[in-house]
């Protein structure tokens, strides 16, 4: 979240993924949004917590932002070639 906060602090726009924990339903992504994040930064960044078609949805974020944050990128089930396209 930190990272994620540090280009939205930059302006730029920020898709954080957090597969992991599954997004804003989950209290410990809230609380690490509320303690990692500047209010300039916060504003910046879109938490996703479930992504269905990984590569398909990659790829379309990727169109509109310019950052994308994965937590975990092993849970999205994708390869290191997957990731670099």
């Amino acid at each position: 979240m930190q990272i994620a906060n540090g280009f939205g602090e930059l302006n730029k726009k920020v898709v954080y993924i957090d597969y992991e924990q599954g997004g804003m339903e989950c209290k410990d992504t809230i609380d690490s949004l509320n303690r990692n994040t500047t209010p300039q930064g916060k504003r910046n960044i879109l938490v996703k917590g479930y992504v269905e078609k990984p590569m398909q949805e990659l790829k379309a974020i990727s169109q509109i932002n310019d950052v994308i944050v994965a937590d975990s990128v092993t849970d999205l089930k994708i390869t290191a070639d997957q990731l670099n396209e």
